[in-house]
């Protein structure tokens, strides 16, 4: 019920009504279909008694086109409205991804996460959209069709009947293997996925290392169990269901046809009732035999959902009490040990608004980790870390990130326009960019702010457009990790000049190596 309530809130209620009307429809005029052999039995008879059967043959004609109309047309709206559930989806997908704990995110890679809101979230609508639901729908007619022929004949009943069963033992062993290991192969491919993403990202470095070999042994590892599980299934299902399945199926055709020929030539049925009979098990071996692939596709669709809803069950940053003015942040013996190393050993110290703090110690002593800690990346700590008194555990975090503008030295600048990557948003003018970026020595990109990419800065101008960025999202509290790093003594000049300003109503939180630069902060915090 969780992951039903999940995919509909992706989808967003309204839509999904709209789609189930659409399947409903769709279904109702699909089962037309199931009556139009009985109405050509009539048809027959009635040319075979000499008569032209005018009435029947427009009813016969209306009822198809009835049912190729409405099932067409709600296909083409399913579809319109599942694009609309898709891009909602990706919406609701990407925004939980934003506010994942980033610790979490970037163990799995960034290509994992692409291919879990664009490929996963496709892959879990099937369970809503028409023509992959046409299995299912088929496994409806194949109840109705079933009934129709125990009325017509039981003996061809009971032969029906049992090549259903036949059918449904030889998927009883095969469908559980596969749903055992379709979730499983899912969550490893995307895996696979995110890590070579990465690697591709990394393929520069990657060659200055001489490590192509390397990186190619490590995929062919990672491929080769997951390609022989998928190899594996794949053979399973077309050995149990495709050979196993067509001798009884052809069986079960031959012995109707034999039956009703039989039945015709000694008088007991007439030839019209032995054409239906033979329509309607022609129509019974298509669903009969898609029992399996209407149940893989369930539980590949379900495997889906079950991934996405594991994922994104919790939505981390709605949660908590919300703090609208940081007074104190207060580390109170805090340790932080990653992959078997300790960072942070029993650190204490408390910062209040408006004081100006500079975070000092040798390089690697955790100087930027206390900094993630405090932004919630890591969550695996000892000790306690508290913001006006609540532990940031139980803090909402969109109220903290609301009060921090923050330049970290992973920062990241995105494939778009300087003034996109410092905007982000509509709230801030234009030429408050172009001033700032004035100040900071970026005048010769700043006349065309809207179309030179970030991609053709050097690494000293992308350094300065990412503080450029912190200063224009005004914010009471700066947390800066070495901002000027890779910025000329000129340049260095203008910025110290406008920080000096800006700070006088901020709380500034600073990690350098910069000596000029922490001039800036009136009370130094060592870390050992």
């Amino acid at each position: 019920m969780k992951k039903i309530k999940f995919i509909i809130n992706a989808m967003t209620p309204k839509i999904a009504i709209l789609i189930l009307a659409s399947i409903l429809i769709f279904l109702a005029a699909e089962s037309i279909s199931w009556f139009l052999p009985l109405i050509f039995s009539r048809i027959l008879d009635t040319i075979l008694d000499k008569e032209f059967p005018s009435l029947l043959l427009f009813f016969f004609a209306m009822l198809t086109a009835i049912s190729i109309g409405v099932t067409s047309a709600m296909s083409y709206i399913n579809s319109k409205l599942l694009l609309k559930s898709h891009k909602n989806m990706v919406n609701f997908l990407l925004e939980r991804t934003f506010n994942q704990l980033s610790e979490a995110r970037d163990k799995k890679g960034v290509n994992y996460y692409s291919n879990l809101i664009l490929k996963t979230s496709n892959k879990a609508l099937n369970l809503f959209d028409l023509n992959a639901l046409t299995h299912f729908f088929r496994l409806i007619t194949l109840t109705v069709i079933s009934i129709i022929i125990f009325c017509i004949d039981m003996h061809c009943g009971i032969a029906t009947l049992f090549l259903t069963l036949i059918a449904i033992i030889i998927h009883r062993y095969n469908t559980p293997y596969y749903i055992k290991n379709s979730e499983k192969l899912s969550g490893q491919k995307l895996e696979l996925f995110g890590w070579l993403g990465d690697a591709l990202r990394g393929s520069w470095t990657i060659r200055q290392f001489n490590a192509v070999e390397h990186e190619t042994a490590l995929l062919d590892k990672r491929t080769r169990s997951l390609f022989k599980s998928e190899g594996r299934l794949n053979v399973v299902d077309t050995v149990a269901v495709w050979i196993g399945f067509d001798f009884f199926k052809n069986a079960y055709l031959l012995f109707i046809i034999v039956y009703s020929l039989i039945k015709v030539t000694t008088g007991a049925f007439p030839i019209s009732l032995a054409v239906a009979l033979m329509m309607y098990s022609n129509m019974l071996v298509v669903p009969i035999r898609q029992i399996n692939a209407a149940l893989e596709q369930f539980a590949t669709s379900w495997a889906a959902v079950s991934l996405l809803e594991n994922e994104y069950r919790s939505n981390i940053i709605e949660q908590g009490i919300i703090v609208n003015d940081i007074q104190t942040i207060e580390f109170k013996h805090v340790s932080l040990t990653l992959d078997n190393k300790t960072i942070l050993d029993n650190i204490s110290f408390k910062i209040e608004k408006g004081g100006h703090y500079r975070i000092a110690g040798k390089s690697g002593v955790g100087k930027s980790c206390m900094i993630k800690l405090l932004l919630g990346y890591f969550q695996d700590y000892t000790g306690e870390i508290v913001i006006n008194g609540i532990s940031i555990r139980d803090i909402n975090a969109q109220s903290v990130y609301a009060q921090m503008s923050v330049l970290m030295q992973n920062s990241v600048l995105f494939n778009c326009s300087i003034e996109e990557n410092i905007l982000f948003s509509d709230a801030y003018k234009k030429n408050d960019v172009k001033s700032i970026c004035e100040k900071f020595n970026l005048i010769d990109t700043s006349i065309h702010l809207d179309s030179v990419y970030a991609d053709n800065l050097s690494g000293g101008e992308k350094n300065r457009v990412l503080l450029a960025r912190a200063l224009c999202h005004e914010k009471p509290f700066l947390i800066l990790d070495e901002p000027l790093e890779g910025v000329d003594e000129k340049t260095k000049g203008n910025i110290y000049a406008y920080l000096s300003d800006y700070i006088n109503t901020k709380t500034l939180i600073l990690i350098t190596h910069d000596e000029s630069l922490a001039n800036l902060t009136s009370e130094t915090l060592f870390i050992s």
